[in-house]
């Protein structure tokens, strides 16, 4: 499996400049062990913390479209 990533825009500063919020799109790409290959869109959010000098992530989220996708 690997993912790319594409971030919409310039990530969202809150709570002073310590937190910052993103959204984007990625597509997964899965190469099976019997020889099947595929991609699944998804889009992502994610939220970073400013802690102890450096970016954290506090928490990512990703979802695929359940209707329109590849296993379906």
């Amino acid at each position: 499996m690997s993912l790319t990533v594409t971030v919409d825009d310039l990530s969202i500063l809150m709570a002073d400049g310590e937190v910052a919020l993103a959204a984007g799109s990625s597509v997964a790409d899965f190469d099976m062990m019997v020889g099947d290959s595929f991609q699944v869109p998804l889009r992502w959010t994610a939220t970073l913390r400013n802690t102890d000098g450096g970016w954290k992530v506090a928490a990512i989220h990703f979802s695929a479209n359940m209707f329109d996708n590849p296993l379906m």
